[in-house]
């Protein structure tokens, strides 16, 4: 799975960003069914799941973004977006900046200042594990040369972005310096 993981440490997340994780909180599990109806297909899922946010927890703790909603939603949208447009890895610059945006637009919502520490991780789980199955059904899809599934990724990518986001993804993009909404 090739996922956008940063060179180096960004500067500290305000605090209304960070929480204090609980328990798995089940969002593997509500996704899983979501996938299929047969056992297998739900483990399989599962299985991804795991192996997600396993990446993603390493590649945040090895840059103090543990426990970081803006950091889960700069790694969504990095990966959504470049699955959807079939675009490399923005610049290491461009991912700082478009953290530190989210990051300072998060924290000035009182919704997120309201949120308790367990919905602030259930919302951080969910990011992180629809950003990874994105990215490993895309991966599947060229790999295994399957360009149904490949679409298929693409197409929840999308929704996804517009969902969280509120913008059609086809107006947003990546400079060198930062996320681009037209």
């Amino acid at each position: 799975m090739e996922t956008y993981e940063p060179e180096e440490v960004i500067e500290d997340a305000p605090n209304a960003l960070i929480f204090k994780p609980t328990n798995n909180l089940g969002v593997d599990r509500i996704l899983a069914d979501s996938f299929g109806n047969t056992a297998q297909t739900r483990q399989i899922a599962m299985t991804m799941f795991k192996e997600t946010m396993a990446i993603y927890q390493a590649g945040a703790q090895k840059r103090n973004r543990s426990n970081d909603l803006g950091w889960a939603v700069t790694f969504f949208v990095v990966n959504c977006l470049n699955v959807y447009k079939n675009s490399p890895q923005p610049p290491e610059t461009a991912v700082q900046n478009t953290y530190e945006v989210i990051s300072d637009l998060m924290a000035q919502s009182p919704d997120i200042a309201k949120a308790s520490d367990k919905e602030k991780q259930f919302l951080h789980d969910m990011l992180v594990y629809v950003a990874g199955s994105v990215v490993v059904v895309d991966s599947m899809g060229k790999t295994n040369n399957q360009p149904k599934l490949s679409a298929s990724a693409r197409d929840t990518a999308q929704e996804a972005l517009q969902a969280v986001l509120g913008i059609n993804p086809n107006r947003m993009s990546f400079s060198n310096n930062g996320l681009v909404i037209k």
